[in-house]
């Protein structure tokens, strides 16, 4: 499995899957992942997000966060700063595509407050030609602040927690699987200072590639991302009648969010 070592000394796994011969970073996507999860959870036959995306002739770069999946696990809060966490993504496209090189990026929950550190500098925005944003907010989450407390009851404990916060939403059974596996304590620096992502609102105006806003209409943050989206020059929001935050992200319910991405891309991106 493919990996590099970023600067900090951190190892970060990743790999790529769709065709090679795809010159035209117009048709690349890296992907982050939500808090718990790894990239193999991108190629779950559950959520089906990989399979849809090649057959629309897209190369795609699945990420494990450092903290999660076959990355490096460092149990200090200290490595987990969003512009660190940001930065592995810069370092892999660096290795897959070359430097200077750009390319979309997706990014679900955590994910998606990966892509607004990345989308509100400069000097990381400019190696992406899109942002696709979905499950997050601009602003620090309240939800993720509880995570260090629920983890100390071990990761099954959470896991059950996270069963009894979101009821009728099962986990597809290869993701739980995934999920218990998570260390425990990488797992709780990575989410111990919850406070150092920022409040991203006032630079959303200065975003100036094309960007797509999504989440269900049962996500609690749903409407402060819909009034985020209308802050960013070009972009549009999607709201997902009637889902929660995890039917968005495990695509248990129609319309899929892979129907989403191919939308948006297609929209902006194809060539006459």
């Amino acid at each position: 499995m493919p990996y590099i070592i970023t600067p900090d000394n951190i190892r970060i796994s990743y790999f790529v899957v769709g065709k090679d011969e795809s010159i035209d970073n117009t048709k690349t996507i890296i992907f982050a992942h939500g808090n718990g999860n790894c990239k193999i959870d991108w190629l779950d036959n559950d959520l089906d997000y990989v399979n849809p995306l090649i057959a629309a002739g897209y190369r795609l770069i699945l990420v494990d966060e450092r903290g999660y999946g076959e990355s490096e696990k460092p149990r200090e809060p200290e490595c987990y700063t969003p512009k660190l966490v940001a930065s592995d993504f810069i370092a892999v496209m660096d290795e897959a595509l070359g430097k200077k090189q750009k390319c979309h990026f997706f990014g679900n929950s955590r994910g998606g407050n990966i892509g607004f550190e990345l989308a509100t500098d400069p000097s990381t925005r400019k190696r992406f030609h899109s942002f696709i944003i979905g499950g997050a907010k601009p602003t620090p989450s309240e939800a993720t602040k509880q995570f260090p407390k629920l983890l100390q009851n071990g990761v099954d404990g959470f896991v059950n927690s996270l069963k009894e916060m979101f009821p009728g939403s099962a986990f597809p059974s290869g993701l739980e699987e995934r999920f218990r596996k998570n260390d425990q304590k990488a797992w709780i620096a990575a989410n111990s200072n919850p406070g150092d992502w920022p409040d991203y609102t006032d630079m959303l105006s200065d975003i100036d590639v094309p960007c797509c806003f999504f989440t269900g209409s049962e996500d609690p943050d749903c409407a402060e991302l819909e009034q985020a989206s209308r802050l960013v020059k070009d972009s549009m929001f999607v709201k997902l009648d009637g889902q929660t935050h995890t039917e968005v992200y495990w695509q248990s319910k129609e319309p899929r969010t892979v129907e989403i991405i191919i939308d948006f891309l297609s929209k902006h991106f194809s060539k006459p």
